[in-house]
This record gives structure tokens, C-alpha cells and sequence, in this order.
């Protein structure tokens, strides 16, 4: 476990403990992560992940050079997301990157890696370069 994610792990602790409040504890979150989430989700995220899934999120490390993905790095993401299909924090990243390169919407990658009828990362990969934005 990484120092960052003991940190977090304390912080969110804390704040399931009564020993800090909402809002101090947003805000360390902030601080420690980068990330703006709001006291509800913070009070409620075990309705729907568990505490590892949950931090793994908060510290995703964001692709940033995300316009020089070319194609063999837009396939090995892919890939990457194929083969760890329960890692939340490496699939937001990858599929962050990809939405960004290929200017899709959110949600369009894993819609289309987990429904694509071959599922072969090559033929995944043409659907996302096909342009399908509607300009007005």
C-alpha cells in the first residue's frame, strides 16, 4: 500500500468515525488526491463499492499525453482493460484517455469493448476512430 493510499484510507476512516466532519474531509480528499467529490458521495459510496474500489478511484492516475496515443498504444489500452476487468482505477484511466483521443463520451469505451461482438482489440479500435459526433 502506498502512502498516499494509507492517507486516504485515514481520511475517509475519520470521517465514517465521527472524528472529522464532512467538509474537512473533502476537502483533504481534495488536497491528497486532486479530486472534487461531494460530502453525499463520500457518506454513501459502500451502497455501491467497497473501500478499496472506492480509494482505487480517487487515486487514478490520469493519462495526460492522451493526444499522442497512436494506434499500438490505443490497442495495448485496451488490452489492459480486457485483462483486468476488476480493476476500476486502470479502467477509468485507459478509458479516460481513449473517450479523449478518439472524442468519444463518456461511458462510449467500455460500451463498446464490452459489447463488441469479437472483441478483437483491432476491430475495437475502428470502431472508436468511426466519427460519430453531430455537429449543428
Amino acid at each position: 500500500m502506498t502512502e498516499k493510499e494509507i492517507k486516504l484510507r485515514e481520511i475517509i476512516e475519520d470521517f465514517e468515525n465521527r472524528k472529522i466532519d464532512g467538509d474537512v474531509a473533502v476537502k483533504s480528499i481534495k488536497d491528497l488526491t486532486g479530486e472534487t467529490i461531494d460530502i453525499g458521495y463520500l457518506a454513501e459510496y459502500w451502497a455501491s463499492e467497497d473501500l478499496d474500489t472506492f480509494v482505487e478511484k480517487l487515486l487514478v492516475e490520469h493519462i495526460e499525453d492522451w493526444q499522442s496515443i497512436d494506434d499500438k498504444r490505443a490497442i495495448e489500452l485496451i488490452v489492459e482493460i480486457q485483462e483486468n476487468v476488476g480493476k476500476e482505477g486502470l479502467r477509468i484511466k485507459n478509458s479516460e484517455a481513449l473517450e479523449k483521443r478518439y472524442c468519444k463520451s463518456t461511458g462510449t469505451v467500455i460500451n463498446i469493448i464490452y459489447n463488441h461482438v469479437s472483441g478483437d482489440p483491432k476491430s475495437i479500435l475502428e470502431e472508436l476512430k468511426k466519427e460519430t459526433r453531430i455537429f449543428l
